[in-house]
């Protein structure tokens, strides 16, 4: 039976499950080089990141609260500025690049406060304590296990606001 229940013929899925996707419609001349636009995602994207990363550290340090819902800001500036960057191009490598800094900028806000906690035990603590505590600071969202599970959530939501505003959009 080939047809739908008001009559209708079915559509034919054979040529949407086997034919060759359409070809992409080439890019604009005017959006510049592969690596103009990877240095513009990156050089906008790391602004961005430094800026969240101040917003995020500033107000851990000065209200002694981690609020997650700034992740998600910090994914949109990031997110904003790789598209920027790219030109809007999008794809992959863009999401890549933004879930990425997007990340860092997150999880090093809180490597000034290990360090402070390093010094005061040891008293000075150095480029190997600084380096330990950026790498601690990597693995932090994680470390409170199911205990934050929301801030891995809203933290989730905020990488996810970066990648989906990098899609490509040809």
């Amino acid at each position: 039976m080939n047809e739908q229940p008001d009559g209708a013929p079915a559509p034919d899925l054979s040529k949407a499950i086997f034919d060759s996707p359409p070809e992409p419609e080439p890019l604009p001349a005017d959006i510049g080089t592969l690596p103009v636009r990877l240095v513009g995602a990156a050089g906008f994207g790391v602004i961005a990141g430094f800026l969240g990363w101040l917003l995020y550290f500033g107000v851990l340090k000065f209200t002694g609260y981690e609020v997650g819902l700034i992740s998600i800001a910090v994914g949109w500036g990031v997110g904003l500025a790789v598209r920027i960057g790219s030109r809007g191009v999008g794809g992959l490598g863009y999401q890549i690049l933004a879930v990425l800094i997007t990340y860092l900028s997150i999880a090093f806000s809180s490597a000034p406060l290990i360090a402070a906690e390093f010094e005061a035990a040891e008293g000075s603590i150095g480029l190997v304590g600084w380096v330990l505590a950026f790498g601690i600071s990597l693995a932090a969202p994680f470390l409170a296990g199911i205990e934050n599970i929301i801030g891995l959530a809203i933290i989730g939501f905020g990488l996810y606001q970066a990648w989906a505003m990098n899609r490509r959009v040809v």
